[in-house]
């Protein structure tokens, strides 16, 4: 078992933008995007292997995201970045991913988003959710506008000053740090006390074990920070265009696509986007093919890799 490999597709439209990607089980007839939480990369999909294997009828993708507003080969420093318009970013980001859907001849395919990672599946819901290309869309314990989380802290990262802000987001970059994991765990405990029922996840010992054992090099860490910097500008409207409004409007049209239909996974584990702060949120998103499954046993952190949810969804993707 190894790390997939990672691969990269150049725009037809336009030679300056392309993305890398890993993918699993390429070709099977049903294919599920995944978009990682802040902090992740498409090494992620390593997670998955094992599930991958027992259910070679679904291919797993999952795209880095863009890091430079057109071309994540040059980035430039974060602060630069941050400079680019959050809506063109998204919209940009979507129309790739469906080029690279046609490139690789993937009609039909299902969604799933951890955290952070909602915002590009809404915004590949909005590119062509109408088109009936996509079947089903799973938020797993997804991020929520702060203004429904009732959550004071939430709320003052929207608003508080740009050097604290920065000094917040290199703090909770941190722990992403695998070196930096390792410390941790000498102090709170190991891996091994965490997981006490293996089956209740599909990320296996081994796949775990070669996830955490990925080393970036320097440039592709230089990328992954500064991915993690914008995942945090974007939730928490610190890009140009980019505030509460804007958030909200992307689960809105969730509703002008009823033929998406929307199974939503979270818990009473999650303090920021538990099902208080979804059912908030759904009073001002009226959709009814929303269902909301409340993952008992799950947290923020491990919601993505629980077995009951992954069974879930496969049974979704099935039918």
């Amino acid at each position: 078992m190894s790390i997939p490999d990672i691969k990269t597709f150049t725009s037809s439209a336009n030679a300056s933008h392309w993305v890398q990607y890993r993918q699993l089980n390429p070709g099977a007839p049903h294919t599920l995007v995944f978009y990682y939480g802040a902090g992740g990369s498409s090494v992620v999909i390593t997670l998955f292997r094992s599930f991958a294997n027992t259910h070679s009828n679904v291919s797993i993708l999952c795209i880095d995201r863009w890091t430079q507003y057109s071309d994540v080969g040059k980035s430039t420093h974060a602060h630069t970045a941050a400079a680019q318009p959050g809506p063109s970013r998204l919209s940009d980001f979507s129309a790739i991913t469906v080029e690279l859907l046609d490139s690789l001849n993937i009609q039909v395919f299902s969604v799933a988003a951890h955290s952070a990672g909602i915002y590009p599946l809404l915004g590949l819901i909005r590119q062509c959710g109408a088109e009936g290309r996509i079947r089903h869309a799973f938020p797993l314990c997804t991020h929520i506008p702060a203004a429904y989380t009732a959550s004071k802290a939430m709320s003052a990262m929207c608003t508080m000053p740009d050097f604290l802000f920065n000094t917040v987001t290199k703090m909770d970059s941190l722990p992403t740090n695998p070196m930096l994991r390792r410390l941790v765990l000498r102090f709170v405990g190991s891996d091994k006390n965490e997981r006490l029922h293996q089956k209740e996840f599909v990320d296996t010992p081994e796949c775990r074990s070669l996830h955490q054992q990925y080393r970036p090099d320097t440039d592709q860490a230089a990328l992954d920070a500064e991915r993690f910097f914008l995942d945090y500008r974007l939730v928490y409207c610190r890009l140009p265009e980019v505030n509460g409004d804007f958030l909200l409007k992307l689960y809105k049209e969730m509703e002008v696509h009823p033929e998406v239909k929307v199974t939503w996974f979270t818990s009473d584990k999650d303090a920021f986007f538990g099902p208080a702060s979804v059912r908030r949120l759904f009073d001002d998103v009226d959709n009814p093919q929303v269902e909301v499954v409340n993952v008992a046993s799950a947290t923020h952190a491990d919601i993505y890799v629980r077995s009951d949810v992954w069974d879930r969804m496969y049974r979704e993707l099935m039918q």
